[in-house]
């Protein structure tokens, strides 16, 4: 037997000890080794950008250097004339550089007759800093300029550079983590369920469809279980001599208790009647079985008559309750109308054949995708004014509601359309009105002109310029103005327009100009 060995004093000695005993989980092991290599990633990006900030510093020192002496030499025409307010100037000028911070000249007693720029330590440069530089006229000193080196042009391409590599290995270091202990999560709960399977026992080994090597230890393990398990004792053999065989119940018993178990009514159970009696008094003949099979004919005729006067009777009382829930002589607005039509159009005409048909057909396509988005139907009439018919019953009663949003749709959809002959200088003039009228479900397009909602709508969208107009009457209905906020037009009375829609349907509409958009770009 091995002896124990003594306890350490040395604290290290004692962690290596109690890592030894502890050890690692499966979730730390896993985690560490997605880890580890992110965090030498990380220590050496620390280092790149201690040497990054080393070279920057050696290139700084170098540019100062040289900078000081072109500052010192460009300034003692200056000083040996003792003008002032050259010197100054000159100073002014030198601080313009992004390079340079702060300048100072000293004459040759030490004391600061100029100066230019900002003195603030966070802004000096890597390195030195500092630099100094004497002024000489014919190899007498007579001053010295000192400089100082602005850290902006020097430190931030590369600064931002590697914050943005520091901030992406920061993301990836947490992602990674995050996904290693989650698989590592995922291995150690199944390997505890495979163990308390084996412990206990079970239905269904866990893990048993895994297609790693988990899934392949479950089957392993169920294999190993199914060879281990006793086998069953055999049966023990019947004699056919001896044996008693099972004796049927009499058919009467069995047509007795089907009848009582399944009461049947209506034209099946006319069915079956018929060929239950059939089958009780079958004889060799053929005529009499034909006779059988006429008869269930007859009886299966005689249902399907009664069962046809019964769905007349039931049309008949529902027609009934529809008319008296309508009355014929109150008329239902169960279809709103939608009339658009380009204006302006002996402008229109002055543009390029190839350009103008573009635009028509830009025109048509957004009709059509805006009728079909809200469930209308598209009508061109003759003089070029396209109709949209939204009827109730397709629209879940919500016809109005369809009709608004599509033309406040087409109205936001026609400012594309100007800004394609926008560099023509011609103005597009989008008319748009809206109505409600009586169900038009079944009216002819050749009629749909003539209707009295329409003419109305006719007279109307002459006066609209990019609006959505509509008479007093509709305007003023409550359900309209939940919908819409409506104002009423200046320049004619008893017109008004649609200013916006109210929440949802503003949300919406914008939703449908995204996907619009969206689907434009594919």
């Amino acid at each position: 037997m091995n002896p124990i060995p003594p306890h350490s004093d040395n604290l290290f000695i004692r962690c290596y000890n109690h890592w030894r005993e502890k050890g690692f989980g499966l979730r730390s092991k896993l985690t560490m080794l997605a880890v580890t290599p992110l965090l030498l990633a990380l220590l050496g990006l620390g280092l790149a950008k201690q040497q990054v900030h080393n070279n920057i510093a050696t290139q700084a020192d170098r540019v100062g250097a040289e900078l000081a002496r072109q500052i010192a030499s460009s300034l003692a025409d200056s000083l040996a004339a003792g003008d002032q307010l050259s010197l100054n100037l000159q100073l002014a000028q030198w601080s313009k550089n992004p390079l340079i911070a702060h300048t100072r000249v000293y004459n040759a007693d030490n004391r600061m007759i100029a100066e230019a720029g900002q003195r603030n330590a966070a802004r000096i440069a890597p390195g030195q800093g500092h630099f100094n530089a004497a002024i000489q006229i014919q190899d007498v000193m007579e001053g010295q300029v000192q400089l100082s080196l602005s850290a902006t042009p020097f430190a931030s391409p590369a600064q931002s550079l590697i914050s943005t590599i520091l901030w992406a290995l920061i993301a990836l270091l947490i992602a990674s983590g995050l996904a290693a202990w989650r698989m590592a999560h995922g291995m150690t709960s199944a390997l505890q369920a495979l163990g308390a399977w084996h412990t206990r026992g079970g239905t269904e080994i866990p893990g048993l469809y895994r297609s790693d090597e988990i899934g392949a230890l479950a089957r392993q393990m169920l294999t190993n279980t199914m060879a281990n398990q006793p086998q069953p004792e055999p049966e023990p053999e019947i004699d056919a001599d001896t044996a008693t065989p099972i004796q049927p119940p009499p058919p009467d018993q069995l047509t007795t208790e089907v009848h009582i178990q399944q009461p049947l009514s209506g034209d099946d159970g006319l069915d079956v009647q018929a060929d239950i009696a059939a089958s009780t008094a079958a004889t060799p003949a053929e005529d009499n079985l034909t006779a059988d099979s006429n008869a269930a004919d007859e009886i299966q005729g005689e249902g399907y008559v009664a069962q046809e006067h019964v769905d007349e009777a039931d049309s008949t009382e529902t027609m009934v309750e529809m008319q008296d829930v309508h009355p014929s002589g109150t008329p239902q607005h169960e279809t709103a109308l939608l009339a658009v039509r380009l204006g302006n159009q002996d402008a229109l005409k002055r543009l390029p054949r190839n350009r103008l048909m573009a635009l028509l057909d830009r025109y048509r396509t957004q009709l059509e995708q805006a009728c079909q988005l809200y469930n209308g139907h598209l009508h061109t009439l003759i003089d070029g004014t396209s109709l949209m018919l939204f009827h109730a019953r397709e629209c879940r009663q919500d016809e109005l509601t369809h009709a608004l949003c599509c033309g406040e749709l087409i109205r936001v959809l026609g400012h594309d359309l100007q800004v394609e002959i926008a560099d023509t200088g011609i103005t597009l003039h989008l008319q748009l009105t809206i109505g409600h009228a009586p169900c038009m479900r079944f009216v002819e397009e050749q009629q749909l002109a003539d209707q009295p909602a329409c003419q109305t709508l006719f007279e109307q969208i002459g006066y609209s310029r990019n609006l959505l107009l509509l008479e007093a009457e509709l305007a003023n209905q409550p359900g309209l103005q939940q919908r819409a906020v409506v104002r009423r037009l200046a320049s004619q009375p008893g017109v008004y327009c649609i200013e916006r829609l109210q929440d949802p349907y503003q949300s919406m509409l914008e939703q449908q100009l995204s996907h619009l958009y969206r689907q434009r770009q594919h």
